[in-house]
């Protein structure tokens, strides 16, 4: 298989960049512990369904259950869209997330060529 294949299909690598609905509307996080992506949790200055002053106790709570996750709060009038209508804004941080990911991902499976 070619190493940029496997680094996609890998089950550490995983993005997924989302407001947490989990805890308020479908309380998923009995979940978290199943997590095995890497988490970056973009919350938006202005969302009032999910304001980034819930941040702390979702980090907390996902650390907890042992997701390696990172926050970025996203400064925008937008509100709850502003991810999507906003992009341009974190775009950085999306790349720079990835860009981490991707090198663990890359060190995970040579570490496990050499000792597999």
């Amino acid at each position: 298989m070619r190493p940029a294949l496997e680094m996609f299909i890998t089950p550490a690598i995983g993005i997924v960049c989302f407001a947490i609905i989990l805890l308020r509307r479908f309380d998923a996080e009995k979940d978290f512990p199943r997590m095995k992506a890497k988490l970056l949790y973009v919350l938006c200055t202005t969302d009032k369904r999910f304001p980034p002053s819930i941040a702390p106790v979702v980090m907390a709570k996902l650390k907890a259950a042992g997701v390696e996750a990172e926050f970025f709060e996203l400064t925008s009038e937008l509100g709850h869209v502003a991810s999507g209508l906003d992009a341009a804004k974190w775009a950085p941080t999306l790349q720079a997330f990835l860009e981490r990911v991707a090198h663990q991902s890359q060190q995970h499976l040579k570490h496990r060529r050499v000792s597999g």
